[in-house]
C-alpha cells in the first residue's frame, strides 16, 4: 500500500488536476489507493481507475491512467464529447480563489488572449477605435503581423511585440502591456517603432515616407518623470505626483519646439497610464471610459458589471473566462499569473526597500545634526531599539 501511495504522489495530482486543494486531493487518492490491486500497482503499465483521481465528474472514457514503476503517466484515450454549450465549464478547471474568475490582461497570456486571437479581431478593432479617436479614421479590418522582428545584422537585437497589426490604409500599430516598471519605457517605445519603419523600405530608389505608425503602451506603473518634462529623479524614484494632473493617456509627435507646432505625424507614440484612471463603474461616461475600466479591473472581477454591455464587452467576459479553458491553456495562464505576480513581488519588495533606506539615511542624518535617539524616537515614532540598531551601524 506504501508503494501505492507512492505512485499516487500529490505533486502528480495537483498538477493533473488545476484548482484542487490539498484536502480534497488527498481524499481522492485515499479512495483511489483502496480501490488499486497490489497486483496492478506492482505491475509497470497496469491500468488503474482515472476519474477518481482526473477530476470529480470527468468520464471514465477520456483518460486512462497507467502505474509506471516511477510516477503517473496519462494516455489519451478518447477526445470529451461535443457540448452544446461554445465555452464548456471543466469542473476540475473551476479557478480557485488565487487565480480570478477573469484573465488579468496585464499577463502575458490575458492580453494576448483578448486582443491576439483571429476570433478576437473584432474586439481588438473596438479598442483601437477608441484610442485613435480622432487621429486615425474609423479602422474596419486589421491584419495580424508578425509580432517577432528580426534585423538585418545576425549580431544585432531582435524585437518581440505583444501585437503586431495593420489596417485596412496601410497604418501599422504596435500594442504593448507592460506590467514591469521600465524606466526608460518612451525610449524603448522608440525602438520597437523603428522596425515598423525599416520594413516599409524598398529595395532601390524610395522618397522615405512611409506609412504612419502608431505604439500604444498600456503601462502599469507611473510614466517616469523625465518622459513628464521634468528632471530627471533619483533611480530608485517612483513617486506618483510628478505626474500632478493625473493624466491617463499621453500622445507624443515630433514637434517644433520653439512653435509648438507639429513636424511630421508619420510616428505617434501613445502611454496609457493605467494607474491614474480611478473612475468607479458609476463614473463611466464614455466608452473609452469603459475600456479603461475593464483593462484596470477585468481580473478582479466576479462577473460583468452593468455598465459593460454590448456584444464587444460581452465577447470580452466570454472568451476571458478562467472556467472556460482548456487544460493547456489553463496550465499556461498559471504560468503567466505566476510570472506577474513575480514581477509585482519584485517592485514592492524594492519599494520597500528603498522606503527604508531611506529612513535610515534622515535617521543618520538626524544624529550627525545633533538629534540623540530618544528625541529621533520621539519625532519619528520609530522604536527606540530599532534607532538605535539603525545608529550603531
Amino acid at each position: 500500500m506504501r508503494e501505492a501511495e507512492s505512485l499516487l504522489d500529490w505533486r502528480v495530482v495537483r498538477a493533473m488536476v488545476p484548482g484542487a486543494n490539498v484536502s480534497e486531493a488527498e481524499a481522492m487518492v485515499s479512495e483511489q489507493v483502496a480501490t488499486v490491486p497490489a497486483s496492478d500497482v506492482m505491475a509497470p503499465g497496469a491500468n488503474v481507475p482515472g476519474p477518481k483521481v482526473m477530476a470529480p465528474g470527468a468520464k471514465a472514457s477520456n483518460t486512462a491512467w497507467k502505474a509506471t514503476g516511477v510516477g503517473l503517466t496519462a494516455d489519451r484515450v478518447s477526445e470529451p464529447e461535443e457540448s452544446d454549450d461554445a465555452h464548456p465549464e471543466h469542473p476540475s478547471h473551476s479557478p480557485p480563489p488565487d487565480i480570478g474568475v477573469y484573465v488579468n490582461p496585464f499577463t502575458d497570456f490575458g492580453f494576448k488572449r483578448i486582443f491576439g486571437q483571429p476570433m478576437s479581431r473584432d474586439i481588438l478593432i473596438d479598442f483601437l477605435n477608441e484610442v485613435l479617436a480622432g487621429r486615425e479614421a474609423t479602422i474596419t479590418e486589421v491584419t495580424y503581423l508578425n509580432n517577432e522582428q528580426v534585423p538585418g545584422q545576425k549580431d544585432q537585437r531582435r524585437a518581440a511585440f505583444d501585437l503586431h497589426c495593420t489596417t485596412s490604409t496601410g497604418a501599422r500599430i504596435i500594442v504593448e502591456m507592460q506590467a514591469s516598471y521600465q524606466r526608460h519605457v518612451v525610449e524603448r517605445a522608440l525602438y520597437y517603432a523603428t522596425f515598423a519603419i525599416t520594413e516599409q523600405a524598398p529595395r532601390g530608389d524610395w522618397n522615405f515616407r512611409f506609412d504612419r505608425i502608431y505604439s500604444i503602451v498600456i503601462m502599469d506603473f507611473d510614466l517616469p518623470a523625465s518622459a513628464l518634462g521634468d528632471s530627471e529623479p533619483p533611480a530608485d524614484s517612483r513617486d506618483s505626483s510628478i505626474n500632478p494632473h493625473n493624466e491617463v493617456r499621453h500622445e507624443v509627435m515630433l514637434v517644433n519646439t520653439e512653435t509648438g507646432r507639429i513636424m511630421s505625424d508619420r510616428l505617434v507614440l501613445i502611454f496609457l497610464e493605467m494607474r491614474n484612471f480611478v473612475k468607479s463603474e458609476e463614473e463611466l461616461e464614455t466608452n473609452m471610459d469603459k475600456w479603461l475600466y475593464l483593462l484596470r479591473h477585468l481580473g478582479r472581477l466576479t462577473s460583468m458589471p452593468a455598465a459593460l454591455q454590448g456584444r464587444i464587452f460581452k465577447e470580452i467576459f466570454t472568451i476571458a473566462k478562467v472556467s472556460a479553458m482548456d487544460t493547456q491553456e489553463y496550465i499556461a495562464y498559471q504560468r503567466s499569473i505566476k510570472s506577474y505576480r513575480d514581477i509585482k513581488s519584485g517592485e514592492i519588495s524594492s519599494y520597500e526597500l528603498g522606503l527604508e533606506k531611506g529612513v535610515e539615511s534622515i535617521i543618520k542624518n538626524m544624529h550627525k545634526n545633533g538629534a540623540g535617539a530618544d528625541a529621533i524616537s520621539a519625532m519619528t515614532g520609530i522604536e527606540l531599539a530599532k534607532i538605535e540598531s539603525i545608529l550603531s551601524r
